[in-house]
């Protein structure tokens, strides 16, 4: 999968009064390359195979954040959702949060004491959970939505009328004087809308470029045409045999070779303080990768299927990458010599605690390289990548007989004891 084939989604649902100003927003952003001063752009990707979509995630600009992540349909082949509609906005001091079913909506109002210390923080709060069971400054007020001023029912399937006062049963703050223990739902929203409104006029006031956007292009790769190997499980290789028999006639979703499988750094692992390499950014630390290596005699263990996938045998494949885009290189003597440490440190204790994991993890994951800036001077180099291997991208050499090495053909453990 290459970056060009990443078809890009826009805010299409009508289904709340902000979400026409929220797609002309995007298009003027996207005529103006997604460069306009004193605006924070940020995107996601998802989907599979050559089903690749992106759409913008986030806009900050000053008293105003927008996040995009509300489903408004499906993608072809109803293997995934469309999720491009927004779904928060934050003005000074109130947010609100919108469903596709209806469900909310979610309210919070500022009541702090320091707008310009806390927005970052009131922008930033995914959640808003029980501030008040939890000791937390008293800087927000909670609101759920309701079809009755006093909160007693509501409606299923519609926009319900009022944002009313909610305390979740003590968890969160109270109303104190001057407070207003319910808002108009329409409202809040035709607040919203008219402060998109004014944003979009002053994105409009900038110039626009005269070319059509485009996002980058494939990274080149910068040490000539590389090859790696890896795995891949007799069910998978027969799954990739099919669909390439079946041609045009195969779903988008369903044209791909691998995915991404273990991770760098299991979530439950916590690591701080690291010094990444530049070009690496803290999430892909915490990423699913394909596990390789540059030569079919050193291939990693996490390259390895799964009980359940290697019945029908283990296959020998190459990988030959057709652009850099997320390919890294990480050194697994230094996870190795890390461990080696520890155990030398406490010889008593045959297992790892929390804190030496995240030390293990740490300097494992400061070793993450950029192919492209990778020198070759890693001592046990393991090459992972972190999208998914195209068809085009990948060959399945031979089925791996009784002959091979026994740590080849054993199958690894489904269960985590690997992540160290």
């Amino acid at each position: 999968m290459t970056e060009s084939a990443v078809f890009f989604l826009y805010p299409k649902s009508r289904q709340y009064g902000f979400d026409e100003v929220a797609e002309s927003i995007v298009r003027a952003l996207e005529k103006r390359h997604f460069d306009v001063p004193g605006v924070e752009i940020k995107f996601h990707t998802y989907g599979r195979g050559e089903q690749m979509v992106r759409f913008v995630q986030e806009i900050k600009s000053g008293d105003l954040m927008m996040v995009f992540g509300r489903t408004q349909g499906h993608l072809p082949g109803g293997h995934f959702n469309d999720t491009a509609a927004i779904s928060t906005i934050g003005i000074r001091g109130e947010q609100i949060s919108l469903y596709e079913d209806f469900s909310g909506p979610s309210y919070y109002k500022y009541v702090g004491s320091d707008w310009e210390g806390d927005r970052e923080w009131f922008f930033g709060s995914t959640c808003f959970v029980n501030s008040k069971l939890r000791k937390e400054p008293r800087r927000y007020l909670s609101y759920k939505g309701s079809s009755s001023s006093t909160g007693r029912y509501t409606l299923a399937g519609v926009l319900q009328e009022f944002l009313v006062h909610d305390t979740d049963i003590d968890r969160e703050y109270g109303l104190e004087e001057g407070d207003e223990p319910f808002y108009e739902t329409s409202s809040v929203i035709q607040r919203m809308t008219e402060v998109l409104e004014s944003f979009l006029e002053e994105i409009e006031s900038t110039p626009e470029r005269d070319e059509d956007f485009r996002f980058d292009d494939p990274i080149i790769l910068a040490h000539g045409c590389p090859e790696f190997w890896t795995f891949v499980s007799g069910r998978d290789a027969r799954r990739i045999a099919d669909v390439r028999a079946a041609g045009e006639s195969a779903s988008l979703a369903d044209r791909y070779a691998l995915l991404p499988d273990w991770r760098l750094v299991p979530l439950t692992t916590r690591i701080e303080g690291e010094n990444l390499k530049e070009g690496v950014g803290r999430r892909r630390i915490y990423d699913g990768y394909v596990w390789c290596s540059e030569s079919p005699d050193t291939i990693p263990e996490k390259a390895k299927p799964s009980w359940s996938f290697a019945q029908e045998g283990i296959y020998l494949a190459r990988i030959s990458p057709n652009s850099a885009n997320d390919i890294f290189v990480v050194d697994d003597a230094v996870r190795k010599q890390k461990r080696k440490e520890l155990e030398n440190r406490n010889p008593d204790n045959p297992r790892y605690t929390s804190e030496e994991l995240s030390e293990i993890a740490k300097a494992f994951a400061e070793t993450l390289t950029p192919w492209n800036d990778y020198e070759g001077d890693f001592e046990e180099p393991i090459v992972i990548i972190g999208r998914d291997v195209g068809l085009g991208e990948l060959s399945i050499v031979k089925k791996l007989g009784d002959d091979e090495p026994s740590r080849v053909l054993k199958p690894r453990r489904l269960k985590s004891q690997d992540q160290a």
